[in-house]
């Protein structure tokens, strides 16, 4: 099922996506969704990789973000 949705984009940006799908013979909006969908896929899941990758012994993990600058900062770091 399609979803009609709005989106505003940079005049070189439609340009360039109208002069594509023209090239490749699809509608606009067909195209479009493709590409949105090849670049949704590409961005894969997030993933925190180097040194902070893992919490430190006695500090919470990173899903506790607030609490950890709290411990480090104090609470003035808001």
């Amino acid at each position: 099922m399609a979803r009609q949705v709005t989106i505003t984009l940079d005049d070189d940006v439609a340009e360039k996506l109208e002069r594509e799908a023209a090239r490749r013979g699809r509608a606009s909006a067909d195209f479009a969704s493709q590409v949105f969908r090849s670049g949704l896929e590409s961005l894969g899941s997030f993933e925190i990789t180097g040194p902070f990758a893992r919490s430190r012994p006695g500090t919470p993990g990173l899903d506790s973000i607030a609490q950890v600058l709290d411990e480090l900062e104090g609470p003035e770091w808001k």
